[in-house]
């Protein structure tokens, strides 16, 4: 009753051994993103990256203090103690941040993170492999980068950053390649360093690379390859800040704070596993490069020094000076090496980090799951009931950033975590004020402070009960308060 009608294809794939009978299997990239994509998105783990600190909570709240003013604050929009010359070295990364705060909420800056993250180390896993690198050692380099950067994976502009100096890397490789011709080479360079320069300060570590890597062809060739060089520093320019802007993060850098534990430069411990790891990398690193050609490995050399020192000076400069050593191995290899890939092509590793993004998103907004601060953690209670209240206000430094993105604009901060950069001569009246209550009396009668925000069980605030201020208590959190004439001096 029933004709079986065998068509052409049926025949081709007959045809075809049994062997080669098979779905196509994702690429080793594709699942590393989404391995490592997959781990931070749960809601465990998001909740954990937002919550390492308030460093978040400051660059939304200046992101959204950029957009409610229409231009980059010419004072710290956040404290009322600042003076002029406010610089924000990272003012792009806040409105992205702040502009993704008001599209999904906390819960899709978190996201946000975790795809830069993501897509950092994917792209770093895709170049090495196409270097002269096997795939176990390019997996053991992956696993003592990712190691390494784990301490410092929180949700703020350095993740820009991280993103920024590895597609540096693989942007040198393929100019030195002559994979693109020398004009898309300098504009991509040009617009890398453009966006660089205005989401995180790292941009310098990237002109250093730069300089490193063209130092030896500029010594073969002469001025006409330095034109590269030229352009990077062009793109760090292009800034709303200019020259200060470079002048700023060098000055900052350099800085030292004995009151607080926020100096940029932290010394790093050479038992801690990460500082041991970290330097073994860098042997093994040296060891690759001194079996490639003289010719290649001269650039990589350079590079790989400032990246040493970096990791002997700073314990916050380890994971960018992981990402720096690999990137020397990346401009060492002689040829670019073909993706093996097991199966069909995969698609960028843009579009994955795009979809994935998307599909959280659209996954978290159905199911109906928020990532929020932990009360536990933050003054998320006492910031509910002085929401009202328009008074300057005397904050602990690591809940301050907390407290002004739930009450800026209406109520200002002494100091946030954001303050290093902005206001460090007035770090040494904080800390003074937290151990002396006759200097921290003149020191709020001086700025009219009327409401104070500390740790229930700090010394300060129990000073403060017996001068008469009114304390409140919120689990672990309290507030104190005073009256204050209506309209206090600037």
């Amino acid at each position: 009753m029933f004709t079986i009608v065998q068509s052409d294809y049926y025949e081709q794939f007959i045809a075809i051994p049994m062997s080669s009978r098979r779905l196509p299997l994702p690429s080793i990239e594709f699942v590393l993103f989404l391995a490592l994509f997959t781990i931070f998105v749960a809601p465990s783990s998001l909740s954990s990256l937002l919550n390492v600190d308030g460093d978040t909570a400051y660059h939304i709240s200046l992101g959204r203090e950029i957009i409610r003013l229409g231009a980059l604050p010419e004072s710290d929009p956040l404290s009322f103690v600042t003076s002029s010359g406010f610089i924000a070295p990272a003012w792009g990364s806040a409105l992205i941040f702040s502009i993704v705060d008001w599209f999904g909420g906390l819960t899709a800056v978190a996201i946000l993170g975790v795809t830069l993250f993501s897509l950092t180390f994917t792209v770093l896993f895709t170049e090495l492999r196409r270097s002269n690198l096997g795939r176990v050692e390019t997996i053991l380099l992956i696993a003592a980068a990712l190691y390494v950067a784990r301490s410092h994976f929180a949700i703020r502009p350095h993740l820009f950053g991280w993103l920024a100096l590895v597609l540096l890397f693989a942007l040198l490789k393929k100019i030195e390649l002559a994979e693109i011709g020398k004009k898309t080479g300098r504009g991509l360079m040009l617009l890398l360093f453009c966006f660089w320069a205005n989401l995180h300060g790292s941009f310098l570590v990237g002109l250093l690379v730069v300089l490193c890597w063209s130092l030896p062809r500029l010594l073969r060739v002469g001025m006409r390859d330095g034109v590269l060089i030229g352009v990077a520093i062009l793109g760090s320019l292009c800034t709303p800040y200019g020259i200060n802007l470079p002048l700023h993060i060098v000055r900052f850098m350099l800085q030292s704070s004995p009151e607080l534990p926020i100096v940029e430069w932290l010394d790093p411990s050479l038992f801690d596993s990460v500082t041991l790891i970290a330097l073994a990398t860098a042997a093994w690193v040296l060891v690759r490069l001194s079996l490639m050609q003289q010719e290649l490995r001269t650039g990589s050399f350079l590079i790989v020094g400032p990246a040493i020192l970096l990791a002997l000076t700073s314990a916050r400069m380890l994971p960018i000076a992981m990402l720096i050593l690999l990137g020397g191995l990346i401009l060492a290899s002689q040829k670019l090496g073909e993706l093996k890939g097991e199966g069909s092509v995969a698609p960028s590793a843009l579009g994955w980090a795009v979809l994935a993004l998307g599909v959280s998103l659209v996954t978290y907004r159905i199911g109906g799951i928020q990532i929020d601060y932990d009360p536990e953690l933050f003054p998320v209670e006492l910031c509910d009931t002085v929401a009202s209240l328009p008074e300057r206000l005397f904050v602990d430094y690591n809940l301050s950033s907390y407290v002004a993105f739930r009450l800026v604009p209406k109520s200002r901060v002494f100091l946030h975590s954001g303050s290093d950069q902005s206001a460090p001569e007035k770090l040494a009246e904080y800390s003074r004020a937290l151990a002396d209550p006759d200097f921290a009396s003149k020191l709020f009668e001086e700025y009219q402070i009327g409401l104070v925000i500390l740790p229930s069980n700090a010394a300060l605030m129990h000073s403060l009960r017996s001068r008469g201020w009114q304390i409140r208590e919120f689990g672990q959190f309290a507030s104190a308060t005073r009256s204050l004439p209506t309209n206090p001096t600037p």
